[in-house]
């Protein structure tokens, strides 16, 4: 097709035309058949693809004012969300794209964490939004995980993919194959001293159970005499001159004691 103005071919003309059933985008009066990106005529703006109008098209698309999101071929300035370019895929806010977008998102019914508005498929971390703090494996929100996870607050015990912030006491870790003590969700790594599990009392030391100490270690109750991390309140007899009866130190010197 050709651009006619006044019964003259206007060969200067570059933009969109609509002719034989469908939109152009010539250059110079020519269909540019290496043109794809966006268009505007008196309706919008238009994804085109090798010149001519694209309505299957919905992703991303380019003219000299930056990335927008297109919906079956024409720009949406309605949408918020993730959209595709390629193999990748970034954040859309209100229309165009948001490089300084930092969050989680929903899309398909999966939750995503995307980093300066870019889906990235290598982040394993934890992350958040407005029902708590998540899992994220692969830039994806993994409610198949439990274990342990970091952030810069600390580490922290995942239930299911969630942050389990009630998470409290000596609990297990099959990851680590460690036990941990916990305070809110979180390891308590500043804790050192004694607490009990349905299995005894135990020796914590930075928020792990001490399984390598033996010596003293005192509670409100007392000091007590720990053999590989627990409690031995099955012991009695002496110790480096202590007396020791039914795991309780009766004659210490606190200097032998950690806390």
């Amino acid at each position: 097709p050709w651009y006619v103005v006044n019964g003259t071919i206007d060969f200067s003309y570059n933009g969109m035309v609509n002719a034989s059933g469908s939109w152009w985008y010539l250059n110079q009066n020519k269909v540019d058949t290496d043109f794809t990106g966006l268009a505007l005529n008196e309706y919008g703006w238009w994804y085109m693809n090798a010149g001519e109008i694209d309505f299957s098209y919905t992703g991303l698309g380019y003219n000299e004012y930056g990335w927008w999101y297109v919906d079956n071929g024409t720009v949406d300035l309605s949408y918020t969300g993730m959209a595709q370019l390629g193999y990748d895929w970034w954040y859309v806010t209100n229309g165009v794209l948001d490089r300084d977008y930092t969050g989680m998102t929903v899309y398909d019914g999966n939750w995503y964490y995307l980093i300066n508005g870019f889906l990235d498929r290598c982040y394993e971390g934890l992350a958040d939004n407005e029902y708590g703090w998540w899992y994220i494996k692969n830039g994806m929100l993994d409610f198949s995980y439990n274990g342990l996870a970091d952030n810069e607050y600390g580490s922290w015990k995942i239930i299911n993919g969630a942050v389990d912030f009630s998470a409290y006491g000596i609990q297990y870790d099959y990851h680590t194959n460690k036990w941990y003590y916990f305070n809110g969700g979180s390891v308590a790594t500043s804790y050192n001293g004694l607490a009990q599990n349905e299995a005894g009392w135990w020796k914590i030391t930075k928020g792990q159970v001490d399984f390598g100490y033996t010596g003293f270690a005192g509670n409100d109750a007392g000091i007590w005499y720990i053999i590989n991390g627990a409690v031995a309140f099955d012991y009695t007899g002496t110790v480096d001159a202590t007396i020791v009866s039914n795991g309780r130190a009766e004659n210490h010197q606190h200097s032998w004691v950690h806390h």
